[in-house]
């Protein structure tokens, strides 16, 4: 981590903003992420699921429509009445048959498949003979048009209600299963917020502590530099310098102002204590030819 403790203090505050804001937008995504799951099955639930559902109780009700339209039929009086529930036998079976052909695309299964090839074998036996129960009620042939539909009609109906409702029980089946499979995928979605959060949330703690400790420990660093330099600068220890190679690179500069500062106040001050002992002694010595900056010039001259 060397290269850590060598980054200024700024760019360390700086990453740890930037860390912040990756890790609130991973969560963001962890988020939209799961959202857009949901969302896609509860969009496959609606297309698969509910809508099918509905078309299959319409196939259902008009099925019976279908059958009771053609009790009306058979039993009318006048050809008035009957063109009237003729007329409304024909609007019911286009429904019927848009409902059972909407059905057919939101198959996806093989079993699916083969439960809508049982309903259409059955109304390929059944709509024959329910178009010959119509002819036959048209044609005021009550009679015949009542045996069949008693006898051959009622079996042929009764299979085709049967594939009905076995398409209705597999729906049904595979919309609670959907639904169960929904709900795990919304538990799973939350299980995963709640984590990454967590997650999330006790890593910037740990990086915000790391931060604080890395910075606190060099502002301690260099404190106790200065404080060093100080009591010896206290005590007449003059030769005593920082340890540069002990402070981070952004302060390092102070230390060794502190240095330079020392350097330029205790050269002189050594010259000139020299000259003072070896004058007191009788001792001339030579005229001071280093250069001096400021004051220390007032001591040389």
């Amino acid at each position: 981590m060397n290269w850590f403790n060598e980054l200024k203090i700024g760019s360390k505050v700086l990453g740890g903003f930037v860390l912040m804001a990756l890790i609130t937008g991973f969560i963001g995504l962890i988020g939209v992420m799961n959202i857009n799951a949901i969302n896609k099955a509860d969009r496959e639930m609606h297309t698969l699921m509910t809508l099918p559902l509905g078309q299959l109780y319409t196939v259902s009700a008009d099925f019976q429509k279908i059958q009771t339209t053609m009790q009306d039929l058979i039993e009318a009086k006048s050809p008035l009445e009957k063109q009237r529930h003729l007329d409304t036998m024909k609007g019911v079976r286009v429904q019927f048959v848009d409902a059972v052909n909407a059905y057919s695309e939101s198959i996806r299964t093989k079993n699916g498949e083969k439960l809508f090839a049982d309903l259409i074998k059955a109304r390929e036996i059944y709509v024959p003979l329910l178009n010959r129960m119509i002819e036959l009620a048209m044609a005021g042939k009550k009679n015949e048009a009542l045996f069949l539909m008693r006898g051959e009609a009622k079996v042929a109906g009764a299979a085709e209600e049967a594939a009905i409702a076995v398409l209705v029980k597999n729906k049904l089946t595979r919309s609670t299963e959907a639904f169960e499979a929904n709900t795990a995928v919304a538990h799973r979605a939350n299980n995963a917020m709640v984590v990454t959060m967590i997650l999330g949330a006790l890593f910037a703690l740990g990086f915000a502590f790391f931060i604080n400790r890395n910075i606190g420990n060099i502002l301690k660093e260099l404190l106790n530099e200065i404080a060093r330099l100080s009591e010896a600068a206290v005590n007449g220890k003059l030769d005593t310098r920082g340890d540069v190679s002990k402070i981070n690179l952004e302060f390092k500069g102070i230390v060794q102002g502190f240095n330079n500062t020392l350097d330029s106040v205790i050269g002189p001050l050594n010259v000139a204590a020299e000259y003072v002992d070896r004058i007191s002694k009788g001792d001339m010595p030579p005229r001071i030819a280093d250069n001096y900056k400021g004051d220390f010039n007032e001591i040389k001259n």
